[in-house]
């Protein structure tokens, strides 16, 4: 349900060969709203973070944003948790 665009095809078959490792977390929701309720929430580039393990992160606002930045490692916890379910596992709590 995302659209991604390339400048070259090349660019296109390298993300497509292992989009996890290019794509925003949790396929750009925001982490901290997921964790705390639950819900998936669009997040938005305005509020992004890349984080020093190149993992890029989408925050819905600024004050989600902060609060995964007062405790990151709770948030990316439960993503990296979300993200190794079995396919057709569900994401939802």
């Amino acid at each position: 349900g995302r659209t991604y665009l390339f400048a070259t095809a090349e660019q296109q078959q390298k993300f497509l060969s292992n989009p996890d490792a290019y794509a925003p977390a949790l396929s750009g929701c925001d982490p901290v709203l997921y964790a705390e309720r639950g819900q998936l929430i669009d997040g938005k580039r305005a509020y992004g973070l890349l984080t020093s393990e190149k993992q890029m992160y989408l925050f819905a606002d600024e004050a989600s944003l902060n609060r995964f930045r007062q405790s990151p490692a709770g948030y990316t916890a439960a993503v990296q948790q979300a993200m190794t379910r079995p396919a057709g596992g569900n994401m939802y709590r």
